[in-house]
């Protein structure tokens, strides 16, 4: 879920995420459950199988990642690299390394997985060293477009 900023509206998610008695989610007949004919045995489960990652990309939610961290139904914590950047007003400062690390000292505290997004492994591939365990790569028009030119390219080149 993106941008968090409160630990109200990270309850809000497990609250619409997770079915009774963890979450208030509301129960209907859907594709997930047959239509209600697994729905007994997709209930006993669903709570589990479900996984809640919330995304940390402004400075607001830095002064509440570590409550919004300690949540149980909370799984993993995404860190938005650019957005924070710009949220702080900062790219390639010291102080968005620092933010970093606070979020991942604030996960590390309480179990919580940690993840940050890059555009490419070369990004990203420093953080997993220092730990992050959710690392994601890419984005979808990106790659389509990286595909594109390689193909048009060998064509070219044909």
């Amino acid at each position: 879920m993106p941008q968090i900023n409160t630990l109200e509206e990270a309850y809000a998610v497990v609250n619409h995420s997770k079915y009774p008695p963890i979450g208030k989610r509301g129960v209907g007949l859907g594709r997930a459950h047959g239509y209600g004919k697994e729905f007994s045995s997709y209930l006993e489960n669903a709570n589990q199988q479900t996984v809640i990652v919330l995304q940390a990309e402004t400075e607001a939610v830095l002064d509440h990642i570590e409550d919004i961290s300690a949540i149980d139904a909370i799984d993993a914590i995404l860190i938005g690299p650019y957005d924070l950047s710009a949220s702080l007003g900062h790219n390639c400062n010291p102080s968005v390394q620092n933010a970093f690390e606070g979020v991942k000292q604030a996960c590390s505290s309480h179990n919580t997985q940690l993840g940050i997004f890059g555009v490419c492994a070369d990004n990203v591939a420093p953080y997993k060293a220092m730990g992050f365990t959710l690392p994601t790569v890419g984005v979808d028009t990106l790659f389509v477009q990286s595909a594109a030119t390689a193909e048009l390219q060998a064509l070219r080149d044909a």
